[in-house]
């Protein structure tokens, strides 16, 4: 039988002692187990220091660190070393940390542990290629061993598209050649719809790379404006895009004619809304005396015509026709001074450049001359 050689002890009871405390523990250093190990199995003899007294109890823990330990307890009941083993196949690839314990039981003698040690099978790995493939062509190609994790490659870039990973990629290499695929999501952009004049989105619309938009959103209506056309140019999207509606404010033709004749003075454009705020040169009209524009100062919305006012010379008093009354107006203002610089301009019938009673005359005149049906003669000069 085995009798041991250079044994580790633990005691739970001493002569002339008695008990004691046997809660010991035995730890390995750290053991890296080579994934080309096979059938790895950690063998120990163990037994009890007495034949009477050897119901001794022990636990055997095995894990990746000394926080993360699984055992498995084991009673011996001989005093005579016997051999116990404990599979660690599945530690293959691991750091792993081995540690027996002394169990605390009723007080017996000691535990004995002898002829430690792990044995394995020494197979030559397997090693197998992992090739990544992109629109199918080769992209990358790497050798890994039976069992080792693979760390995937970072994905190839594409104009327009997001890779999203490789298709069919283990977490670990197996024991034969693998082929993956780069798979790609085409990118998809926001189109935003913007109103020029209220300066706030419309709305939104999802697109894909590359494609040109050809729907729009209904426009809004904006009183005054007339819309033109959305600022894009029909080119592919390849970005989150906004696309502007444009708008041009609503003109309007002033037409400005003589209040005379009829004929048209000249004409401008005017913005919606807008006040008619500039005024051509009334023309100077033979025997006419301009006195204002009929225009009342409203906001133009359409197109509109003003009329240049004029009065004939003689109509002192503005009330459309020649008569006697103009003649009385032209006597009192010449006594009193009182006529206005409009009607004094008027008041000058025989146009000598003053006005005086030969204008009063030469109104009395024409009025006889018409009632009469004469041709009236003027001392025009």
């Amino acid at each position: 039988a085995y009798g041991g050689e250079g044994f580790m002890r633990s005691d739970s009871y001493v002569d002339g002692i008695g008990e004691v405390p046997h809660e010991n523990l035995l730890y390995s250093p750290a053991i890296t187990i080579p994934r080309i190990m096979q059938n790895m199995t950690l063998s120990f003899r163990a037994k009890a220091s007495d034949y009477i007294w050897h119901y001794e109890q022990f636990t055997v823990y095995v894990g990746d660190s000394l926080n993360h330990l699984e055992g498995k307890l084991a009673r011996i009941t001989t005093g005579d070393y016997l051999r116990y083993t404990v599979d660690l196949s599945d530690f293959k690839g691991d750091t792993i940390y081995i540690v027996f314990r002394h169990d605390f039981n009723d007080a017996q003698s000691s535990l004995c542990l002898d002829d430690v040690e792990l044995y394995a099978t020494i197979v030559p790995p397997v090693i197998s290629k992992l090739t990544y493939y992109v629109n199918g062509e080769q992209y990358a190609q790497f050798e890994y061993e039976e069992g080792e994790t693979i760390t995937p490659i970072d994905g190839p870039s594409e104009v327009g598209y997001t890779f999203s990973g490789w298709q069919g990629l283990p977490e670990v290499m197996p024991a034969n050649d693998v082929n993956v695929t780069g798979t790609f999501t085409k990118n998809i952009y926001t189109v935003t719809f913007w109103d020029s004049i209220s300066e706030s989105a419309i709305s939104t619309a999802k697109i894909e790379h590359g494609e040109v938009i050809v729907e729009f959103p209904q426009l809004p209506e904006h009183e005054g404006y007339d819309f033109t056309g959305w600022d894009y140019d029909n080119s592919p999207v390849t970005s989150d895009i906004t696309i502007t509606a444009l708008y041009e404010v609503k003109t309007f033709t002033v037409t400005f004619i003589s209040g005379v004749d009829g004929t048209t003075i000249s004409t401008s454009i005017i913005d919606y809304g807008k006040i008619v705020s500039e005024f051509p040169e009334p023309p100077t009209l033979d025997r006419f005396v301009f006195v204002d524009w009929d225009y009342d100062g409203s906001a133009v919305f359409v197109d509109i015509t003003i009329t240049a006012n004029y009065l004939e010379v003689g109509d002192v008093n503005g009330d459309g026709v020649i008569n006697t009354g103009d003649a009385v107006l032209i006597l009192k203002g010449i006594t009193g001074n009182s006529l206005t610089p409009q009607q004094d301009s008027l008041a000058d019938f025989n146009n000598d450049g003053k006005v005086n009673t030969g204008d009063a005359v030469g109104i009395l005149t024409f009025i006889i001359s018409k009632t009469r049906g004469i041709k009236p003669k003027m001392n025009i000069s």
